[in-house]
């Protein structure tokens, strides 16, 4: 392997890379933006509610589907990012 990165939360969803991102969601509603070249973290957001799918790239964003409950306050969302 080149690297390995730890999450405090399972990745149930897979990972998406683009422009030297990899993006990674886990189970907890966390979003994270790993290096590709060395897994170095460059970014992370949290999700109203836990997410177990994949971030998708298109059209200059980051798309990133949270439905999982995770409590009274969990929020079932598709949140649009940013890409750059």
């Amino acid at each position: 392997p080149l690297w390995t990165s730890r999450f405090p939360q399972p990745p149930f969803g897979c990972a998406t890379a683009g422009d030297g991102v990899v993006f990674v969601s886990t189970f907890d509603g966390a979003l994270y933006g790993l290096d590709s070249r060395n897994g170095a973290r460059l970014w992370t957001a949290r999700m109203r509610a836990g997410v177990n799918a994949c971030p998708a790239l298109a059209d200059g964003f980051l798309l990133v589907g949270a439905g999982v409950p995770r409590g009274r306050h969990s929020v079932p969302e598709l949140v649009a990012f940013a890409a750059r």
